[in-house]
């Protein structure tokens, strides 16, 4: 959850997953020979929350 607006991610909503991935993804090309990168995922839930409202306004 983001505070102050209370923004949440539902990682079962579909397209969720797939918009952290895809805004990890500059990160993970940078290590390609690496098979268990972990990535804080935190640096991406703004991005992804954003994108999400977009998405959700646009409907």
């Amino acid at each position: 959850m983001r505070l102050p607006d209370r923004a949440w991610l539902n990682l079962y909503e579909p397209g969720t997953v797939r918009r952290l991935l895809d805004a990890a993804a500059p990160v993970l090309d940078n290590r390609p020979s690496v098979q268990n990168l972990e990535v804080d995922g935190w640096t991406y839930f703004a991005e992804v929350v954003d994108q999400a409202n977009a998405a959700e306004a646009n409907t």
